[in-house]
């Protein structure tokens, strides 16, 4: 015999079917878990703890404002885990008032001692603005909903989870290759180039090298190329703002006057050359001038984006990368 209620709370949130490509449990949990990824050195409590995390996170198909309870759970595991690094490292939890009795340090002095024990991770920031998070879901004055919103947060806990837990000598090393690659390839940040990647040639006026990772026994760089577009009054004109284009790249080396690499996520070759032709110098030349002649706010949404892709690239390779080690 059916029982009618226990349907009410597997019944799909119509909320989801506003989002592209969520059809099914399946097509949502793919888009919408955030899969634990851990390298062997995080905890076993830490792991475990963020396992009830995914489920709660599955369950948010059913009810979305679940979604936001993931996050709190998540939270609360990422206290435990500065915590438990802090005793690792010999980081007193508790503090002796002017009575002489104990009390327990508050978790933005912890986040404080620890990244000044630990200074080459790049933690500090990320935790303190997590801890801020944390205090305004544990201590609400009225009523709010994050939603998938909630879903950039757990990221980046999941970073920080593996960040944590990694020793600082990877974060050391990561540093001093980063500064080896920004050294070789130091006469391709400003100018004008060409790419050739994947059959296309993009003019190229500006290069960054962002971070670097260790994997497969091998240095990744995260390279970020600003390509000039062929119509940018036209394509702002249609709400659109070109992002530059951005590679986890291996095998990075410049030889001949030229940078040469392979894109590690589709496997093919690529090379940055200088160049002086006039018709490359007339595209540039008139990029700057149609970029010159967007207003304010163009401009600001054209820089936003730009940050929000290279941003979203660190994200990805952050959380892929460190959880792998």
């Amino acid at each position: 015999m059916k029982q009618p209620f226990l349907m009410d709370y597997h019944t799909p949130d119509n909320t989801w079917t506003i989002f592209s490509g969520v059809t099914d449990f399946e097509s949502y949990a793919e888009k919408f878990v955030v899969k634990g990824r851990f390298h062997k050195d995080v905890p076993p409590e830490v792991v475990e703890g963020y396992a009830i995390v995914e489920h709660i996170m599955a369950h948010a198909y059913y009810h979305y404002p679940a979604m936001d309870e993931a996050l709190v759970k998540l939270l609360r595991v990422l206290e435990m885990a500065v915590k438990m690094r802090c005793k690792a490292l010999g980081i007193a939890l508790e503090i002796l008032d002017n009575k002489g009795k104990a009390r327990k340090k508050v978790l933005n002095t912890l986040i404080n001692e620890l990244a000044a024990r630990e200074a080459a991770k790049p933690t500090k920031s990320t935790l303190i603005w997590l801890k801020d998070v944390r205090n305004y879901l544990m201590h609400p004055s009225e009523p709010s909903l994050f939603g998938s919103v909630a879903l950039g947060h757990i990221r980046q806990c999941v970073i920080m989870l593996n960040a944590l837990f990694l020793p600082e000598r990877y974060f050391e090393d990561a540093k001093a290759e980063l500064e080896r690659v920004r050294s070789i390839c130091q006469s391709f940040e400003e100018g004008l180039f060409v790419l050739e990647y994947a059959r296309h040639r993009y003019i190229v006026y500006r290069s960054e090298f962002v971070e670097t990772y260790f994997v497969e026994r091998a240095w990744r760089a995260l390279c970020v190329f600003y390509a000039v577009p062929a119509d940018l009054k036209g394509e702002v004109a249609e709400g659109r703002y070109p992002p530059p284009l951005a590679y986890r790249v291996k095998d990075l080396q410049m030889e001949d006057g030229k940078i040469s690499g392979m894109d590690a996520d589709s496997g093919l070759p690529f090379v940055l050359a200088p160049t002086d032709h006039p018709d490359n110098k007339a595209m540039l030349e008139r990029f700057e001038q149609e970029k010159s002649e967007l207003d304010a706010h163009q401009k600001t949404v054209f820089q936003i984006n730009s940050n929000a892709a290279v941003a979203g690239m660190v994200t990805k390779s952050r959380y892929e990368y460190w959880g792998s080690q």
